[in-house]
């Protein structure tokens, strides 16, 4: 259930970012930081809610950030700990953002803490519909993410199946999932994914780790009363420029 004081919207965006490489690399660390950011700036807060997950690479820890109550497993820090954070509060007017990060070591990578973050972003941020934003390292069919930090302990790679499982859990709402993922348009991904949403929006190539999305205007096509076929073609438009195509899945609206 979620809060009585949390207004219900008609769309909500949860973006889940593993910003981890298995390179020596930390481009995505810098690119994460700004796409989250970009992405708090364009969202107008009265019909649109954010809930973010990101796993940097050289700063220890999972943050969460959304408007929100404490989550169970993670404590409270303050924005001003964290700059990014910090600037993306300075920029939400008529709206609270709390942060919180994880007191264990979390496995981005898998499939249960992807499945905990999005039923986080449904509680604290009730909405009509919800837009899935994954932003990471993948590799098509054989799935996506990776999580240096607990390569030892379990796989590394989150599965496709388990990808669309932990999807499913979103109580059949998921209207749109977004990849800025490399290869992610594939048979494969569309077939696992067909009881998970309604459309898909991926690349079958490299996307490029430099470079901000057009947020605002993927953003503005979050109306409330669009189909969901209009708002997915919509962005599509929106991020053309990345070959970015968009499938229909098998899920009824």
């Amino acid at each position: 259930m979620q809060p009585a004081s949390t207004p219900r919207k008609p769309w909500a965006v949860l973006a889940y970012t593993v910003a981890d490489d298995k390179s020596g690399g930390s481009d995505l660390d810098a690119s994460a930081k700004i796409e989250l950011k970009a992405l708090c700036d364009a969202a107008d807060f009265n019909r649109v809610s954010v809930a973010a997950q990101v796993d940097f690479k050289r700063t220890r820890g999972v943050y969460r950030g959304s408007i929100t109550e404490p989550a169970r497993d993670f404590v409270e820090v303050s924005a001003e700990q964290h700059p990014l954070w910090q600037k993306i509060l300075g920029g939400i007017k008529r709206s609270r953002l709390r942060v919180l990060m994880e007191k264990a070591d979390l496995n981005a990578a898998r499939a249960n803490v992807l499945q905990d973050f999005l039923g986080f972003g449904q509680r604290e941020c009730p909405a009509d519909r919800y837009v899935i934003v994954f932003y990471g390292h993948a590799y098509g069919p054989m799935g996506l993410f990776f999580d240096a930090a607990a390569r030892q302990r379990q796989a590394a790679t989150l599965r496709l199946n388990d990808l669309a499982s932990s999807i499913e859990q979103v109580d059949g709402k998921a209207a749109v999932i977004v990849f800025r993922d490399c290869f992610m348009n594939t048979l494969e991904t569309a077939y696992q994914l067909r009881n998970a949403a309604e459309l898909m929006i991926a690349s079958q190539s490299v996307v490029p780790v430099a470079g901000v999305w057009p947020w605002l205007g993927f953003v503005t096509t979050l109306m409330p009363g669009a189909a969901t076929a209009d708002v997915g073609q919509a962005l599509a438009v929106q991020l053309a420029h990345l070959d970015d195509i968009v499938v229909r899945l098998g899920r009824n609206s």
